[in-house]
């Protein structure tokens, strides 16, 4: 059937394949399902004659008609393979049959499409945005709106199934993970929205990089990450929207994204993971965030440090048996110690032995490595309430970093 599909199929072939054709809706419908797979041959002759041209544009003046065509036919054949169902069972091998012939063809013109991509950018040197078509960007856009009413759960799909494929990804992430799950989506909302004019797109993603970078992320990781996103994907909506065309769709956008921000953090000489081997140092954009948002709360100092430690004790009760003495006092100290740190942020290499200090200090108080994560999450709830509006996703982003680092340096000091 497949080989008929590709040739061309003739009025007897289909006749092998598809039940007697009866009068009323039904006989319809499996009228239109062979118009349907004829076309599907017309496209394939199309799709077999493209290697033959020899200039780049010219083929992907080609492949785009032909790639929407193909769309345009399984869009059809979904419909009425749905409404044959309900009219008879009889039905069900021959739409097999012709879905098959289909998912062939569908199949040889993604492999052809990448061959036209790849040869493309071999030849006239032009980055790898080339090879994401409009149908592609078509397809990602499409299902990513099917995505946004299921938001927050595919955020939580995404980290349960990324945390399982690499457990050591977990202590990346300190603050609320509700939050985090809910920004990674808006993240993936933008970049989707933002796909036809990857100008703007990619200087954004570059700067992202970097800052994954800074948060200790490695290259392999984003390979992990791709896998996670493919899988949330497939669970969230389900295996007739994401099929194979739309899978490949979300991989060529993947991979360009994250491309960039995989070079853009390998040419980030000065940013230096500060895992590796107790390094210390910051990106400038998030001191400059982090110190510039403090100035805002330095007026209520005082209250936002006795936020801070409400918000702690209602997180984690057990922490309220590390402190004895007067917390008015105990907020005072905390908010002081911030703002040397906050200060500091821009000469590191000043701070960091009082940053040790404390670290071994909370050690000898009894403070386990997880409450550091528990006062994470307190910190940038205060942070929100002092600042408002202000506390953008960027100094979040910024704050998260910040004391990510100090966090860490604590931890291996003690």
């Amino acid at each position: 059937m497949a080989d008929a599909v590709h040739a061309g199929a003739s009025d007897a072939e289909f006749d092998s394949v598809l039940p007697d054709v009866q009068p009323g809706p039904s006989g319809a419908v499996l009228r239109q399902l062979g118009e349907a797979m004829e076309r599907v041959g017309r496209v394939a002759d199309t799709i077999d004659q493209i290697p033959g041209q020899a200039d780049p544009k010219d083929l992907n003046g080609s492949i785009e008609p032909a790639t929407s065509e193909i769309g345009q036919i399984v869009a059809a054949l979904n419909d009425q393979v749905g409404r044959l169902r309900h009219d008879f069972g009889q039905i069900g091998d021959g739409t097999a049959l012709a879905r098959a012939g289909i998912s062939e063809t569908l199949e040889r013109l993604a492999a052809l499409t990448d061959r036209i991509g790849a040869w493309a950018d071999a030849q006239e040197g032009v980055p790898a945005a080339r090879a994401l078509t409009a149908r592609q960007k078509e397809l990602v856009a499409a299902t990513f709106v099917e995505i946004k009413p299921i938001a927050p759960e595919a955020g939580n799909l995404f980290y349960g199934r990324l945390f399982e494929l690499d457990p050591t990804l977990r202590h990346l992430f300190t603050g609320d993970m509700a939050k985090q799950a809910q920004k990674l989506m808006q993240v993936i909302g933008v970049a989707v929205a933002s796909l036809d004019r990857l100008d703007e797109l990619l200087p954004k993603v570059r700067e992202l990089g970097r800052r994954h970078k800074r948060y200790g992320v490695e290259p392999h990781h984003y390979e992990t990450m791709g896998e996670a996103l493919l899988w949330t994907l497939a669970n969230a909506l389900g295996d007739r929207v994401f099929n194979g065309e739309v899978a490949r769709a979300w991989t060529v956008v993947y991979g360009l994204l994250s491309g960039a921000m995989k070079d853009a953090a390998a040419a980030a000489d000065d940013v230096v993971p500060a895992a590796a081997h107790g390094s210390y140092g910051f990106l400038p954009a998030d001191v400059e965030l982090v110190q510039r948002s403090f100035e805002q709360v330095k007026p209520i100092a005082a209250a936002a440090g006795k936020m801070f430690y409400q918000r702690l004790f209602e997180l984690d009760p057990a922490t309220r048996s590390l402190f004895s003495g007067d917390m008015d006092v105990q907020a005072r100290k905390l908010t002081a110690m911030i703002a040397t740190a906050v200060t500091g942020l821009g000469k590191p290499d000043r701070i960091v032995g009082a940053v040790r200090d404390l670290g071994r200090r909370h050690m000898a108080y009894g403070v386990f490595d997880h409450q550091y994560e528990t006062m994470g999450q307190a910190l940038l709830w205060t942070l929100e309430q002092c600042l408002g509006n202000e506390f953008t996703p960027d100094v979040r982003d910024a704050w998260s970093s910040v004391y990510t680092r100090l966090a860490e340096i604590m931890r291996t000091a003690a």
